[in-house]
C-alpha cells in the first residue's frame, strides 16, 4: 500500500509539471537533436556511486536511466545498491531498491526534483533479522553544470516528506550525480 501511495504522489507531481509545460507558448527548435522525435535521442543515463574503505567500508551504486519528455521535464527510473560494513562493531548489511523520479527544469542550471524511493533494508524485530521494504517521497532542488553537449554534473538537496520511520536516510539528503546523454 505504501508503494502505491508513493507512486500516486509522484505521478501527481509529474502530471503537475507536465501541465505547466502545456501552458508554455514558446516555440521549440525542432532542428536540435534534443527535441528530436526519436526516442533514443531523448534518453540519458547516469546516477551516483560512492566508495569508502577503512574501518568502515561502504560501496554505493545507483544507476539511472531518464527520458527528456520536454526541454523542461525529465522522467526516469533507477536502482540502488549499498553495501555497508563496520569492522569495529562487526556489522554488515546489503541495502537495495528502486526509484522513480521527475525533474522540472527552471533554467539550464536549476531544477526541481521529485522522487519515490522503495528500499529493502534489514530490520531487527523481536531479536529476529527480517528484510523489510521502506519508502521515501523526496522533493527538492538541484543544480546542473553541463560538461558536454548532453552530459552534466549535478548536486541535489532533497527532503523526505514520506512518513515511513524505517527509511534509512535522514533529512536533508545531499547527493551528487553524473548524467550522460546516450
Amino acid at each position: 500500500m505504501k508503494i502505491l501511495k508513493g507512486l500516486f504522489i509522484n505521478a501527481v507531481l509529474i502530471s503537475f509539471c507536465t501541465s505547466l509545460i502545456a501552458q508554455e507558448t514558446e516555440k521549440t527548435d525542432t532542428s536540435n537533436t534534443f527535441y528530436s522525435k526519436y526516442f533514443k535521442n531523448r534518453l540519458y543515463t547516469g546516477g551516483g556511486s560512492g566508495l569508502r574503505f577503512g574501518s568502515i567500508t561502504s560501496i554505493n551504486l545507483s544507476p539511472i536511466i531518464g527520458y527528456r519528455v520536454h526541454k523542461k521535464v525529465n522522467i526516469g527510473t533507477g536502482v540502488t545498491y549499498l553495501y555497508y560494513h563496520d569492522k569495529n562493531f562487526g556489522f554488515r548489511t546489503h541495502t537495495y531498491g528502486f526509484k522513480l523520479f521527475g525533474n522540472y527544469n527552471f533554467s539550464n542550471a536549476i531544477y526541481a526534483i521529485t522522487e519515490y524511493d522503495a528500499i529493502n533494508i534489514e530490520s531487527y524485530k523481536y531479536l529476529y533479522l527480517n528484510r523489510i521494504w521502506t519508502s521515501g517521497v523526496l522533493a527538492g532542488l538541484g543544480y546542473r553544470e553541463n560538461i558536454a553537449a548532453f552530459s552534466s554534473v549535478n548536486i541535489e538537496l532533497l527532503w523526505n516528506f514520506g512518513k515511513d520511520q524505517n527509511y534509512p536516510f535522514s533529512n536533508p539528503i545531499i547527493r551528487g550525480t553524473l548524467n550522460i546523454g546516450i
